[in-house]
């Protein structure tokens, strides 16, 4: 049965990776995934917490910063972490256009993501059958997904790249999304089985998610040609944004009330099977949650989804959409605009003729980065 099991979780992470194209491994590697993580493994299983070597765990705060792209990259002989603490440190530049990194060669999509997670004041407490647990933090995330690579060694060397001037690019789909929000979640785990060797734990954490700000852009289908770095000839465009912040879009103005632009829900859910060596038993214990007794093990494996859920701006939200429209661009200079508004309304007015013509909702849903986890120790 173990053995089937593992066969699933591996079956499961797979089909992740045809969806996605590749597999992350886990951000905070040895902080949340031992016996001793305490509040920090409910970032990957809730039913972690079941078997932990601590009864009771308080965490004041933790810090989580993570990015990965497979397009530009520094390579290790130029760039080491200790450099960012040198007073005249500065990055190297590269080639004719001296940017700041190099690029991979290739023409597959490309993709990116960053997240910054702040885990503020949480609480575990664990007994013999079931485990409790309540977790505070703050976080961003920010993802493109499928970009095409013309699009992105634009997005990199500007619109003055010459090898890829007028050519005519095609991409279907690619889509681009940036999340800020504030979680507190409600952890609970339960023993499901513990006979012979084998123990199975279940456990799910309940999020309330007010969202600080947040957006995306879909682009389903993008037509072009670039002639030169000041115009573009758009033959062909449909897609949508959406984003909501604390700014006043004419004035760039902080706009702070309310704090939270949205609110939504997530859950995350995980189960847990531990494998011992010696044949497990049944024996009295007390009502004090310090009796609690660890379990070694022959091994043990998660299964996880986390972050389902998501978050429904209704503040200073604005949803805009494109469908199927064209436009000769000439003298395209970004350096014109002063706001956010001042960029959706030439937009809007070179496409449909109006300048609120795009405009199509005031409020919109950001999904969270839902993720599927196995983990596996011995």
């Amino acid at each position: 049965q173990s053995r089937q099991l593992l066969f699933v979780s591996i079956a499961l992470v797979t089909i992740q990776s045809l969806n996605y194209g590749k597999v992350q491994a886990q951000e905070m590697f040895g902080v949340v995934n031992s016996n001793f993580a305490g509040t920090s493994g409910l970032y990957i299983n809730p039913s972690s917490m079941q078997n932990s070597r601590y009864w009771l765990d308080i965490n004041i705060l933790t810090l989580d910063l993570f990015a990965d792209n497979n397009y530009a990259y520094l390579p290790r002989e130029d760039f080491k972490l200790l450099d960012l603490l040198k007073k005249d440190f500065s990055l190297p530049t590269y080639g004719a256009y001296e940017t700041p990194a190099l690029n991979k060669s290739g023409w597959g999509d490309r993709s990116f993501y960053v997240s910054e997670r702040l885990n503020l004041p949480s609480f575990m407490l664990v007994n013999y059958e079931q485990a409790y647990a309540i977790q505070i933090a703050y976080r961003t995330a920010a993802s493109g997904r499928s970009v095409g690579n013309d699009i992105t060694n634009f997005s990199f060397y500007g619109l003055n790249y010459k090898p890829q001037h007028n050519i005519e690019y095609s991409d279907d789909y690619s889509s681009f999304a940036a999340l800020s929000w504030a979680e507190i979640g409600l952890s609970y785990s339960r023993q499901l089985k513990y006979e012979r060797f084998t123990i199975l734990h279940g456990g799910i954490t309940v999020k309330r998610l007010l969202g600080m700000g947040g957006g995306y852009l879909k682009v389903d289908n993008l037509r072009y040609v670039v002639l030169n770095d000041s115009t573009v000839d758009i033959r062909n465009l449909t897609a949508e944004a959406a984003y909501s912040a604390p700014v006043d879009y004419t004035t760039n103005e902080y706009q702070g009330d309310p704090l939270f632009k949205g609110s939504g829900f997530a859950l995350d859910l995980g189960i847990t099977i531990i494998k011992t060596e010696k044949e497990l038993r049944r024996f009295a214990h007390g009502d004090d949650f310090c009796e609690q007794e660890f379990q070694p093990y022959l091994y043990r494996l998660g299964i996880s989804l986390l972050d389902v859920g998501w978050i429904k701006f209704g503040n200073n939200a604005q949803k805009h959409r494109l469908e199927n429209v064209s436009y000769f661009w000439e003298n395209l200079n970004f350096g014109n605009y002063n706001t956010l508004g001042d960029v959706m309304e030439d937009i809007s007015t070179r496409f449909t003729g109006t300048s609120d013509g795009s405009l199509i909702d005031t409020t919109f849903s950001v999904g969270l980065p839902t993720a599927l986890s196995a983990q596996f120790d011995y």
